[in-house]
């Protein structure tokens, strides 16, 4: 009996998360980015425990959606090369630096300051 349970928790918890996950791409296509704000709540609700696991998980997750994307949105000609060439280096360098620090933060400063960021983003989106 208790390994049916297990095993329907698990495909419950499958299930889930592929839905989550096939949502988080469409986001992303639609609109170029909110894929990992649905991913990272996505793995916190599933996987709670494990808050920097769930950042590098939806890193690595959005990082093959957004090729698909940009694939499509190069298609469309729909990309400002010249702003790519003058912010790369910059977004690879914070990147690089929050890698890092991700390592230094306590879990709960790093859930504080993503929810400040889709907060204040929300905020500004709505008000522009």
């Amino acid at each position: 009996m208790k390994e049916n349970k297990t095993l329907n928790k698990g495909i419950i918890k499958y299930l889930i998360l592929g839905f989550f996950s096939c949502l988080a791409g469409v986001i992303n296509g639609f609109l170029g980015t909110g894929a990992g704000i649905v991913l990272i709540y996505l793995l916190a609700y599933l996987e709670k425990e494990n808050v920097k696991n769930n950042f590098a998980m939806t890193i690595m997750a959005v990082l093959p959606m957004s090729f698909v994307s940009l694939y499509f949105y190069v298609k469309g000609e729909n990309v400002d090369y010249e702003l790519i060439r003058l912010s790369l280096l910059p977004i690879i360098l914070g990147g690089i630096v929050g890698a890092y620090l991700m390592d230094k933060i306590e879990r709960k400063w790093l859930s504080l300051i993503f929810s400040a960021l889709v907060i204040y983003s929300g905020f500004s989106m709505v008000l522009k």
